[in-house]
C-alpha cells in the first residue's frame, strides 16, 4: 500500500477516534494523561487536549517520515508499524481515560 495512502488512514481513524472520544456523555472538562505505576493520576489536561495529543503527535511523526521518505529505505514496513504503534497507544490512552472516569464516578 502507497505511503501516503497509510498516513491518511492513520491520521484520519485517530481523528475519528479523538472527536468520538470527545462527543462521549462525560461531565469532567480534564481528562488523565499520564498515570503513574500505583494507577494514579499524575498530570492532565483540558478535554481538547487530551483527546487529540496522540492524533497531533502522530501527524508530525508519520507526516515526517513520509516526506523524508523513510518509507524507501531498507526498512520499507516501519510506516505500518508506525501506524499501528499509534493506533494501539491512542486507543489504549482512550480506554485507560474511560476506566479512570467510571472509577472517579463509582467513588473508588
Amino acid at each position: 500500500m502507497p505511503p501516503l495512502i497509510i498516513a491518511c488512514l492513520t491520521l484520519g481513524l485517530l481523528a475519528l477516534m479523538s472527536l468520538v472520544a470527545n462527543r462521549l456523555p462525560d461531565d469532567r472538562t480534564r481528562l488523565p494523561m499520564q498515570w503513574s505505576l500505583r494507577a494514579g493520576v499524575t498530570w492532565s489536561a483540558i478535554r481538547p487536549l487530551a483527546v487529540s495529543a496522540t492524533a497531533v503527535l502522530a501527524a508530525f511523526v508519520i507526516g515526517g517520515a513520509v516526506t523524508a521518505g523513510l518509507h524507501r529505505t531498507e526498512g520499507t514496513g516501519i510506516l505500518p508499524v508506525m501506524a499501528a504503534t499509534f493506533l494501539g497507544a491512542h486507543l489504549l490512552h482512550l480506554a485507560l481515560v474511560r476506566r479512570q472516569g467510571k472509577a472517579d464516578s463509582h467513588g473508588r
